[in-house]
């Protein structure tokens, strides 16, 4: 199911009728009458089309960005895409070598009014452009004038219409409203606690509103919340010259869109994985109708517990496996359990509503304990957690005391007894205690290094933008804290050196960012407005409060 926009018209031949207002009022209702059966065809046609769960709807602007905004309808691979029974039910099938052909087979229509027959090739985009004949659906008082607007306006030939004597034309056109980004309406937790945050954290999609000139909704939401229409988002986005907003984004924003989940895939809904995470402890343990391989043909899962930690189908790719039995670090599967993932999701409520303290987690790695073992493989990690959630949360200062406690276990004890590397343990070596297991004692380990990302993109500052992957934009946004005066972190991005490096002296951070040659970045700080930075070297200065 979607939500789209339905523009239709319909026209009548009026070279020989009489201008009389009674001629005049009759023939403008049959040209209304004849707009309320344009409207209807085109629902019956999106009925037809796209009503089934297993379609799936998209502009042809997708496939090239110089095709007209029209909207096309496929129909979903529909479970052709996986082996449906036997041991490797549910693992992919290529669709082949020629993959752009295989996906047009599955073309349907484009959502436009027309001969049928010019409608169904996917290579084939009807032409939308204005011309002799045609009529406008979409035109310049929609989306605007000026250089690069003709190509979206909306322009069909009407299909014409006899019914004894009366004459007349009609056309349609459809725009997805499922394609457009809701009008951005950002919104602060009900609550301004660490608990408030980590549930906001979980449901908070919001379009970014400055990609629609729309920067004053992050202090005042307000204007968004009371708009009804696009065109009153021209109350909220100042002009691009003379370009209106509601004009501008006529094709990309929408005041009222919503989202469904189906599952385009093989038909039916998606499981609602919050539901699905809140209520784990009321489901049953196996039978699970988690992973769709055909319309109607469910693979059924099984969920770990203590006294079966790794049960077949537990894990999210069903054909996955467990490694062979032994001590837990050694059992992973190639991917994560559903229970695992439901740990994840509900990390959340591990915090204290205080935001002083995330539970701690302690499992034995080379145990037979039936609890040591369910508990390593499927529980999250939170060692890697613990200083990007205390910072995100406004816990900076903690976040800093975690990394530079000294006392076991910790970051700085390990180094007190002589590391030079991260250890697969705290205590792979003491002064007091010599080396530890020899079974599993590696000096030169990942296990603890997840610490480095936060001190890289946090402590130094330089943080990239996963909206631009590749450095192609990036963030410099250092957290001075605890006891450091300075930090330096730079990377050889695909554009060149990145680094950001600061001095803290009598209050002030002295800030020195070197941009790569065709990137940008920003400059944050909190208290201070976003400065956007070129390519080449800066110094900034910022007095901290």
């Amino acid at each position: 199911m979607i939500l789209l926009t339905v523009i239709a018209v319909g026209l009548l031949s009026l070279s020989s009728i009489s201008l009389r207002s009674s001629s005049s009022s009759n023939e403008i209702s049959k040209a209304r009458a004849n707009a309320r059966m344009a409207l209807s065809i085109a629902l019956g046609e999106l009925q037809k089309k796209s009503g089934s769960d297993s379609r799936v709807t998209a502009r042809a602007d997708v496939l090239n960005a110089s095709h007209p905004p029209v909207l096309g309808v496929w129909r979903s691979w529909e479970g052709t895409n996986h082996t449906a029974s036997g041991a490797t039910a549910g693992r992919p099938i290529s669709p082949g070598s020629d993959y752009k052909a295989a996906k047009n087979s599955r073309f349907l229509s484009w959502l436009v009014s027309g001969p049928p027959s010019s409608l169904t090739d996917a290579s084939s985009v009807p032409n939308l452009a204005p011309g002799n004949g045609k009529v406008s659906l979409v035109g310049a008082g929609s989306v605007g004038n000026g250089p690069g607007r003709e190509p979206l306006q909306i322009h069909l030939s009407p299909s014409p219409i006899k019914r004894g004597n009366s004459h007349g034309t009609f056309a349609w056109w459809i725009g997805g409203e499922n394609q457009k980004a809701r009008l951005p309406k950002p919104y602060q937790p009900t609550n301004d606690t660490v608990a408030g945050w980590s549930v906001h954290r979980k449901s908070y999609a919001v379009a970014d509103p400055k990609v629609f000139r729309m920067e004053a909704l992050l202090t005042d939401s307000t204007p968004a919340h009371q708009a009804i229409t696009l065109l009153q988002s021209d109350l909220i986005a100042p002009k691009q010259g003379e370009l209106r907003a509601s004009a501008e984004f006529f094709h990309d924003l929408s005041a009222t869109a919503v989202g469904l989940l189906t599952n385009t895939a093989t038909g039916g809904w998606r499981k609602d994985f919050s539901l699905l995470t809140e209520n784990w402890n009321k489901l049953p343990k196996s039978n699970l109708p988690f992973f769709r391989v055909a319309p109607g043909i469910d693979l059924l899962a099984s969920i770990p517990t203590t006294g079966n930690h790794r049960p077949d189908r537990s894990l999210l790719y069903p054909w996955a496996s467990y490694r062979a039995a032994g001590i837990p670090i050694y059992e992973h599967g190639a991917v994560s359990s559903w229970e695992n993932l439901k740990d994840w999701a509900t990390l959340y409520k591990t915090m204290s509503a205080s935001g002083t303290r995330i539970t701690s987690r302690s499992y034995r790695i080379d145990s037979n304990n039936s609890n040591d073992n369910f508990n390593f493989l499927h529980r999250v990690r939170i060692t890697p957690l613990l200083a990007p959630v205390l910072d995100r949360f406004g816990h900076t200062d903690l976040a800093y005391q975690v990394l530079f406690k000294e006392s076991y276990p910790s970051w700085f004890y390990s180094i007190h007894q002589g590391a030079t590397t991260m250890w697969e343990r705290w205590n792979s070596y003491s002064h007091a205690d010599g080396f530890g297991d020899a079974g599993m004692n590696s000096f030169n380990h990942y296990a603890y290094g997840a610490i480095g990302q936060w001190m890289h993109e946090r402590i130094a500052g330089l943080a990239p933008d996963p909206a631009q992957p590749g450095y192609k934009h990036f963030f410099i946004q250092p957290a001075p804290g605890g006891s450091l005066t300075s930090a330096r972190a730079e990377l050889q991005t695909p554009y060149g050196k990145a680094s950001s490096a600061w001095i803290l002296k009598n209050g002030t951070l002295n800030v020195e960012a070197i941009v790569p040659p065709n990137t940008t970045a920003t400059f944050m700080l909190p208290g201070r407005k976003p400065t956007r930075l070129a390519p080449g070297r800066h110094v900034l200065s910022h007095k901290l409060p």
